[in-house]
């Protein structure tokens, strides 16, 4: 082959080898005028979460911009590295609940606030909930709460406690990470079923049910701080069940 076109053949090998630059997308809170030229840009967000994740790849980020997103519900959502939803101002971004189902994989959840609008109405009893299929998820720097005034929870009554009564997460698949975040005023705090998981360096502030559970096969549970146990029916409440 003469020299120039042995070197174009090379430089096509290693244009090829060589991923695509992550993406961010922006998406915009409930109630947002979204633009009919919406791209996902900072200037033209989303106005869902959904809208975003039709064109997102593995290794991209969606942040969610200042305000409440509402519940995020996903079903068969695979990615092949993974896609990071996120606050785009500290946890300024709120939203209802988390429910992950079927084939969902590769997700990172950071910096989020989540707790729900309305008690007298509440849709889920869960707040993060994931089923056994669902895989390779991560939930990281949450602040996850029963209600906006979950900090009060010691002077709470019973009645408020029972009415408060939401449980945090429950990941039921393999290879989950819950760490560092904050879980106040809750049923069960964190709760891992699958295999290869981790819960690391979370604190569980005021609970009812258990603060931590891993019932799965090669689960790590470390670093976790749990205070202040509140019985308010007949359940056997535990800091740590395995």
């Amino acid at each position: 082959m003469p020299l120039r076109k042995h070197l174009i053949a090379a430089a096509l090998m290693i244009s090829t080898s060589v991923p695509g630059w992550a993406a961010t997308y922006y998406i915009a809170p409930k109630g947002a005028n979204i633009s009919v030229a919406a791209n996902g840009s900072e200037a033209n967000p989303w106005g869902s979460i959904g809208s975003a994740l039709k064109v997102a790849k593995g290794g991209d980020t969606l942040l969610l911009m200042d305000g409440l997103h509402g519940g995020i519900k996903l079903y068969n959502a695979t990615f092949d590295a993974p896609v990071t939803i996120r606050s785009m101002n500290g946890k300024k971004a709120r939203v209802e609940w988390i429910f992950l189902q079927g084939t969902t994989r590769n997700f990172v959840f950071r910096d989020l606030s989540i707790w729900p609008s309305n008690l007298d109405a509440v849709e889920r009893r869960m707040l993060i909930e994931t089923s056994s299929e669902v895989s390779d998820v991560t939930f990281d720097s949450l602040d996850v709460r029963s209600s906006l005034d979950a900090s009060s929870y010691p002077s709470w009554t019973l009645e408020q406690w029972s009415t408060r009564n939401q449980n945090g997460v429950l990941a039921r698949g393999p290879r989950t990470r819950v760490t560092n975040s904050q879980v106040t005023g809750i049923g069960f705090g964190i709760q891992v079923l699958g295999n290869d998981s981790l819960i690391a360096n979370n604190r569980i502030s005021g609970f009812a049910g258990d603060a931590l559970r891993a019932l799965g096969q090669k689960n790590i549970v470390r670093n976790n701080t749990v205070t202040d146990c509140v019985q308010i029916n007949g359940n056997h409440a535990d800091g740590f069940q395995s």
